[in-house]
């Protein structure tokens, strides 16, 4: 009994920080290995539960067919970048334009100097010129009814 708890224990710490990593590594391939990890440490767990027919389907559909399909469609995924080389795209890259931000400025009661210097500085970006991002800046007032 004391074996099993021994496992279980180092399964545990093994896949809460396999998971972990899987959300904070930033490489999305490191990120698919760490799943993999996880998905095997998974298996232990139905091992130790006797069931070792969903232990082999763990590894065998997630860890092995899953998670690989991850890893390869990560390695192979920078290739789909290449769509903006074909003309017909880098066309309507240059012509359409792009979409206003908005810009919703909430106060309470009064702007202080500061705060309108800081508002004046974002004034400039909403002319119309293509060289900077539209910005339609709204301002709104909380205290007035």
């Amino acid at each position: 009994m004391i074996f099993q708890d021994i496992v279980f224990w180092m399964l545990s710490v093994l896949a809460i920080v396999a998971a972990l990593g899987v959300v904070l590594v930033k490489d999305l391939f490191r990120a698919a290995l760490l799943l993999v990890v996880v998905f095997i440490a998974v298996a232990g767990f139905f091992v130790l539960l006797s069931a070792e027919f969903l232990a082999v389907v763990q590894v065998l559909i997630y860890a092995g067919a899953i998670a690989i399909l991850m890893a390869m469609a990560f390695v192979f995924g920078p290739v789909l970048v290449w769509a903006c080389s074909v003309p017909v795209f880098r066309y309507a890259l240059a012509l359409w334009p792009p979409d206003d931000y908005e810009v919703v400025l909430f106060y309470n009661g009064q702007i202080n100097a500061e705060q309108k210097q800081l508002l004046e500085k974002i004034k400039p970006l909403q002319t119309e010129n293509a060289s900077v991002p539209n910005i339609r800046i709204h301002q709104v007032d909380l205290k007035a009814d």
